[in-house]
């Protein structure tokens, strides 16, 4: 690859979670949009695998991606249980293969040529398609030109998947689905509401495919879904106090433990545009019924206003509340339970 085709600015960025410890591990490949996933996505996987990363910026056609993927694997030190391929979607624009057949190919073969790479270190690999880009002038805004380029090398990622046999869960197609409900923050990266969310769907797409053990994660989810019973109450409904970032954690974690059913609505202090919230109503919390302040569990989930929100729930005589930070610490990190 010629300098000049280079972007000013090239990056690497390698990680490794509980690296002084034997653990099942699991690998992310991508670039920035994948290095923001990497926190929610372990934390789900709490107690059972510590996660990788190799992001960088490099063109798929760059030499030096195969040079720090030969760094990467150097040794046996960290062998992976599974490994999350979502890279080339938008870096290296000055070769576009969806204007070029002779690009498409060449962009195919390379892309292929990595996915075998990793599929010699680990037998369980995942390829994930990239979402689609907006305007820098408009974050709201579809980029029509550079949706041509990503639809053509998520077609690639489709055809080279299904030649060797490797799932894709499809980024793309999750977040068309629900653009609207997930703000861009510049033309690439979603903003931080979105990475529960994501983390969660594919970590269930990854279930499904026999990527991630369904025994352990199973016998994971169960240990945590119990120690949150004790904390909010068996027998008691949930109501979320907030709908910002907070709140989106929230409930695709408990999502994710298995106690979603168990959501019954949001609330707020004051009226906002939006009259549900993944589904669920929002409502103003002195308007909560007798029985569901008797008999339901507030979880107030906020940082910057939880004081003001916990005495909102006190004048209005809410018989159980908690806080988000409660929750965290009822599912304290067992470093030993990831152990081989």
């Amino acid at each position: 690859m010629e300098k000049g085709e280079r972007e000013p600015i090239e990056w690497t960025n390698t990680w490794w979670a509980e690296a002084n410890t034997d653990c099942k591990r699991g690998l992310l490949i991508g670039d920035s949009t994948t290095r923001q996933l990497r926190g929610s996505i372990e934390i789900l996987l709490r107690n059972l695998y510590a996660v990788d990363l190799f992001a960088a910026s490099f063109s798929i056609h760059d030499s030096r991606l195969a040079d720090h993927m030969e760094l990467l694997f150097q040794g046996d030190e960290y062998p992976y249980d599974f490994i999350v391929l979502n890279y080339g979607g938008h870096h290296g624009f000055s070769r576009l293969c969806s204007a070029d057949i002779k690009e498409y190919r060449c962009y195919q073969k390379q892309y292929q040529k990595l996915l075998r790479r990793l599929m010699r270190e680990c037998p369980k690999v995942i390829c994930v398609t990239g979402a689609s880009e907006v305007l820098d002038t408009d974050v709201h805004t579809i980029d029509l030109n550079i949706e041509q380029e990503i639809v053509a090398r998520n077609q690639i990622v489709h055809e080279t998947a299904r030649e060797n046999g490797v799932a894709v869960f499809d980024l793309y197609a999750l977040m068309a689905k629900n653009r609207g409900v997930y703000a861009y923050t510049d033309r690439q990266h979603f903003k931080r509401d979105s990475d529960y969310f994501i983390s969660y769907h594919m970590l269930e797409f990854m279930l499904t495919q026999n990527i991630l053990c369904k025994e352990l994660v199973n016998s994971q989810r169960l240990q945590d879904k119990n120690r949150l019973l004790e904390l909010l109450g068996n027998d008691k409904a949930c109501v979320i106090y907030g709908v910002g970032l907070r709140g989106s954690e929230l409930y695709w974690r408990l999502q994710w433990y298995g106690l979603g059913e168990e959501i019954s609505c949001f609330v707020v202090t004051d009226y906002i545009a939006k009259d549900h919230f993944f589904e669920k109503e929002i409502i103003r919390i002195s308007e909560l019924g007798t029985d569901a302040r008797e008999n339901s569990t507030l979880i107030i989930a906020s940082d910057n206003y939880k004081d003001e929100m916990y005495q909102t729930a006190v004048r209005l005589q809410i018989k159980h509340i908690v806080f988000y930070d409660d929750i965290l610490n009822s599912l304290v990190p067992h470093a030993e339970s990831i152990l081989l």
